[in-house]
C-alpha cells in the first residue's frame, strides 16, 4: 500500500462528505495497457503476427496514446507503433499487425513504450 498525498485524503474526504465518486484519479496515475491476445495469421496472401490490446485513459481528459509494441521469438525482435485516442475516464481495444515470416512461429508481444499527448 502506497502512503496517502494530501490531495488523496482531500478527495477521500469529499467522498465521504458528499457521496461524490466521480473524482479525477492522482496525478501519478498512468494509462494501463494490455495485449490480450496475438499470435499469426494469414490475411489474404501475406502472413502476419497480430496483438489485441486494450488501453485505459485514466485521465480527465481525451488522450492520443502512441504505443510501441515488441514482438519477439527465437532471438527475432521487430518492433510496431499503434495510435489510438481514448477518452477520459474510458477503455479502448485495438490490434496491432506487422508482416511476420511465415516460417517462424508465433512472437511474444509486450508493450515497450507508451506516449501520452492530452487533446
Amino acid at each position: 500500500m502506497r502512503p496517502r498525498t494530501a490531495a488523496t485524503t482531500a478527495a477521500l474526504s469529499l467522498v465521504i462528505l458528499t457521496g461524490c465518486t466521480d473524482t479525477p484519479p492522482p496525478p501519478d496515475a498512468s494509462p494501463e495497457v494490455e495485449v490480450t491476445d496475438s499470435g499469426t495469421q494469414w490475411r489474404g496472401d501475406e502472413f502476419v503476427a497480430a496483438a489485441d490490446y486494450t488501453i485505459r485513459n485514466p485521465g480527465p481528459a481525451p488522450t492520443e496514446y502512441k504505443i510501441r509494441f515488441r514482438f519477439t521469438v527465437d532471438g527475432y525482435t521487430d518492433m510496431r507503433w499503434a495510435t489510438r485516442t481514448v477518452n477520459a475516464m474510458k477503455t479502448a481495444s485495438g490490434t496491432v499487425s506487422m508482416p511476420w515470416p511465415d516460417h517462424m512461429p508465433s512472437p511474444q508481444v509486450e508493450v515497450e513504450e507508451v506516449l501520452e499527448t492530452p487533446l
